[in-house]
């Protein structure tokens, strides 16, 4: 008789009708398992590899000896050389289509397989009793795994809903600078731009990957220390070159104005759910957040401006919040920005007068300044001057109160009675916001522009002719006679 195996290989031949009387039957099975990866066979040809990563492959069989056998480990790559495999320190297999054979007492247990270009390869384990498989007639059985090799990396993340209009200017503080490149983060070469937001709205970003090869499917996931740095997106696939994703964040930014820093950590998820495969692709960041109550507006955004709005008005959740914030900031600290504190200088009513000397402000020039400051973190605001007034009431302390008797022009004007002799003040300059006037110096908050002249400026008022009769507040107004006291209203 002749037997035949599940391979379909008889004993003997047909025509040998001697070895049809004596002959030796081999039941034997091999089995490659990769640690970490899914098991992989014909059915099931499964596994990814990174590139350049190192995947152990656990080598079993059965019997575990056989008085002659030989084992072989053979890779096919269609003529491209995808992989290597290490037996301990000794790759064995470099190569397109090398074969590995050892004698079946010596078989390894283990072997790993490192990935070495991109693309898909197989690897082959032949077992057979007598002779390699490669032996005209020979008996062998066989298991394989398929590895795709895969790549995957970060370009660059851009912040798709940033304000887009952020200076690198933080040295001084005038207008110069250039507006921040985008993307703001880059992988190479590397660079890293801080963004402006509007707060409790979440970060839209475009983030560019390259995922290799064409055609996986993947998961692009971002992890930062809060969710409102957190990102996903599922069910990609990949096109083998840069490809950009869109992404919002899973939470909105605080409700408040602020500077925040963080970095998120990218990982690649690859479709292959026994188990998964993630990749860590890298970091960005630390990105540099400047929280906002709404679009700057009013002046040039340069960072040192921003910075320095968002800390006055730090936590900042209302609009008179914010203006208070800048309130407190200007009328609360030295450098100098008032006339007497330094020599005079040149009169500005901007971002200059943050320098000091030789850049000095009158109080409709610090109200300016504070109106910009406001502007800056998106909160509306203007300036007005608060009169002396006859009437009381809002509203009529907005226009400068003239009469004429006995053929003299008569102005009334305020006295703030800081000291001997008068302190003339045509108007008191007020910066309206959040529904709230201020004066920065000296630093008082009112409801309205009467509420700005009885109850927080107090002051004296007078009727006075001036020097050619030059309307107060005028340059180089100056009283010429005082008249009758006008009690405040």
């Amino acid at each position: 008789m002749r037997v035949k195996d599940d391979e379909g290989v008889w004993s003997a031949p047909a025509d040998d009708l001697e070895q049809w009387f004596s002959c030796t039957v081999y039941v034997f099975t091999m089995d490659l398992d990769i640690s970490g990866v899914s098991e992989a066979d014909e059915e099931d040809p499964g596994g990814y590899i990174g590139q350049s990563d190192l995947v152990e492959i656990s080598l079993s069989y059965e019997p575990s000896t056989l008085d002659v056998g030989y084992a072989q480990l053979s890779s096919h790559f269609g003529g491209q050389q995808k992989i290597r495999v290490w037996d301990g320190e000794t790759m064995i297999i470099g190569d397109s289509d090398e074969k590995e054979v050892w004698p079946i007492d010596s078989m390894p247990s283990t072997l790993d397989v490192q990935g070495y270009s991109v693309g898909s390869a197989n690897l082959w384990l032949y077992f057979t009793p007598d002779q390699p498989p490669w032996y005209p007639g020979g008996e062998y059985n066989y298991d394989l795994v398929h590895f795709t090799v895969y790549n995957a990396e970060l370009k660059n993340i851009w912040f798709a809903s940033d304000h887009g209009s952020l200076k690198d200017n933080n040295s001084d503080w005038t207008d110069s600078g250039t507006t921040f490149s985008e993307p703001e983060w880059v992988a190479d070469p590397w660079r890293n731009n801080p963004i402006s937001h509007t707060k409790n709205t979440s970060l839209e970003i475009e983030a560019t990957v390259k995922v290799e090869p064409s055609g996986l499917k993947f998961d692009l996931l971002g992890d930062g220390p809060q969710n409102y740095l957190d990102f996903s997106h599922t069910n990609l696939t990949s096109t083998g070159s840069d490809q950009v994703v869109t992404m919002t964040a899973h939470a909105a930014l605080p409700n408040q104005v602020d500077t925040l820093t963080g970095s998120i950590n990218w990982t690649i998820l690859l479709d292959d759910p026994n188990p998964n495969i993630f990749e860590d692709v890298g970091t960005s960041g630390s990105h540099k957040i400047y929280v906002t109550y709404g679009t700057p507006s009013g002046s040039v955004v340069t960072e040192k401006r921003l910075s320095w709005a968002c800390e006055q008005a730090d936590g900042a959740s209302t609009e008179v919040g914010v203006a208070d914030g800048i309130h407190n900031g200007l009328g609360n600290v030295d450098p100098p920005r008032e006339p007497g504190e330094c020599d005079p200088g040149e009169l500005c009513g901007n971002w200059l007068l943050m320098a000091g000397c030789p850049y000095y402000g009158e109080c409709d020039e610090q109200a300016t300044l504070m109106e910009l400051g406001v502007e800056l973190l998106g909160v509306s605001a203007y300036t007005d001057k608060v009169y002396a007034s006859s009437n009381s009431g809002a509203g009529n302390c907005l226009d400068l109160e003239n009469q004429i008797e006995g053929g003299i022009q008569k102005w009334l004007i305020l006295d703030f009675n800081m000291g001997p002799g008068y302190n003339w003040n045509a108007f008191e300059g007020c910066c309206v916001a959040g529904g709230s006037w201020y004066a920065v110096w000296p630093k008082k908050k009112a409801t309205d522009d009467y509420d700005m002249l009885k109850n927080q400026l107090s002051p004296q008022q007078y009727w006075v002719s001036t020097y050619y009769n030059t309307r107060p507040g005028d340059p180089g107004w100056e009283v010429q006679t005082v008249y009758d006291e006008e009690p405040l209203p």
